[in-house]
């Protein structure tokens, strides 16, 4: 199985595989807070757009948007935007709405990439289960160990 694309080069392989594991482990790593999931985010979207066909990549978010699915959110964000206009705080709920467009713009991509390369996709899934597995343990020496930390 090809780990990245034919046009890149050998050293960005390690690249994309930092890429995938940050990708796959970044929602059990949300266990130490907000901050250290933003970290594997962004990890995962530098490793990726380094490896990844930029034009490739927007013309398969492209694709994505005008699949039904796709024109189905983009009619759900355009009637969010109205409720922008008439929010008491436009300028409070613009962004909130830009923040939302670009976090679906990025996870499109970010799926479109994984679609892309089915070994990158196994060891993201990979990552999230063992990321999972070590956020578990670490809650169970936690609870065991302190089972009341309001007595601290």
């Amino acid at each position: 199985m090809e780990i990245v694309d034919e046009n890149s080069t050998a050293a960005s392989r390690p690249m994309a595989l930092l890429a995938a594991v940050a990708l796959g482990a970044s929602v059990p790593i949300l266990i130490l807070g907000r901050m250290g999931m933003a970290v594997a985010i962004v990890v995962a979207i530098i490793g990726f757009v380094a490896t990844s066909d930029r034009s490739r990549l927007v013309y398969q978010v492209v694709a994505a948007i005008r699949t039904p699915l796709g024109t189905a959110v983009g009619v759900t964000f355009a009637l969010w935007l109205i409720s922008v206009v008439g929010s008491p705080e436009v300028a409070l709920s613009a962004k909130v709405w830009a923040r939302m467009v670009a976090l679906l713009v990025v996870g499109v991509a970010l799926v479109s990439l994984l679609r892309r390369s089915p070994a990158l996709h196994d060891l993201a899934l990979k990552a999230l289960i063992v990321a999972a597995l070590v956020g578990a343990a670490a809650g169970l020496v936690t609870v065991l160990m302190w089972p009341d930390p309001l007595l601290l």
